[in-house]
């Protein structure tokens, strides 16, 4: 990547820690130079974000279509933001409410298609979250519905309780062996489940991030002390 796409990416990302931080009154907004340096780069005319340094060329996942959306609201830019959101609508959307997590080159079909119909929850909620804050700052019901609908399909299928830790699964499937879960402790987005259990009444949430919070306090390994970015879950055992 080029110094001068670092800085501009870099940019973006701590513009974007201050909007979804809350600082200030009213809260800062994404400039809009560092959003079209993001967009330029990442956002396709359609509304598609590739995922330019991730070794294998045309590749989109849901945690980089959910960014830009969030981007996009921050920017206040409304036709960006529904461009990402009808592209991952149409191309991603599972009958069950949730995203397959990885879209690129199918060289067999001659074209891109979908690599893998499994969902990531945290590219689910970063799109749930997304949506519900344009909703709210532009007035738009629909946004907050399609949230709603999102962050109750991922409540439903995705939130297990074991040994009485409510626990959040990486997708839905290969990360349930027995009794033993597997988690990413990456994808808990604290502020994403405040924000639904205010918004949709949805306690659920408010017990996941609880949850979350005692177990990684517990699973911290290594010199450095921090937890790692797979963990798993068995009765008592990390």
């Amino acid at each position: 990547m080029r110094p001068r796409a670092v800085v501009a990416w870099m940019a973006a990302i701590l513009s974007l820690g201050l909007v979804l931080s809350g600082c200030g009154t009213p809260p800062p907004r994404l400039d809009q130079h560092s959003w079209k340096a993001y967009s330029d780069r990442f956002v396709t005319a359609d509304g598609r974000v590739i995922d330019r340094d991730s070794g294998t060329p045309g590749i989109t996942h849901t945690e980089g279509l959910g960014y830009g959306m969030l981007l996009a609201e921050a920017a206040e830019d409304r036709r960006g933001f529904e461009l990402i959101w009808r592209w991952t609508r149409e191309h991603l959307r599972r009958p069950d409410g949730l995203f397959s997590w990885r879209y690129g080159p199918c060289p067999t079909r001659g074209g891109d298609c979908v690599l893998d119909k499994n969902n990531a929850s945290d590219g689910d909620i970063l799109i749930a979250w997304a949506l519900l804050r344009a909703g709210k700052a532009w007035g738009r019901s629909d946004y907050v519905d399609a949230a709603r609908a999102i962050a109750a399909a991922v409540a439903d299928t995705q939130i297990v309780r074991v040994g009485g830790t409510t626990l959040l699964l990486p997708g839905s499937e290969g990360f349930v062996d027995g009794n033993a879960v597997v988690v990413n402790p990456s994808y808990w987005i604290f502020p994403a489940f405040s924000a639904f259990a205010q918004a949709f009444e949805a306690p659920v949430w408010s017990t996941l991030s609880d949850s979350s919070l005692a177990l990684l306090r517990q699973s911290r390994f290594g010199r450095w002390n921090l937890p790692p970015d797979w963990l798993k879950v068995q009765g008592e055992q990390l």
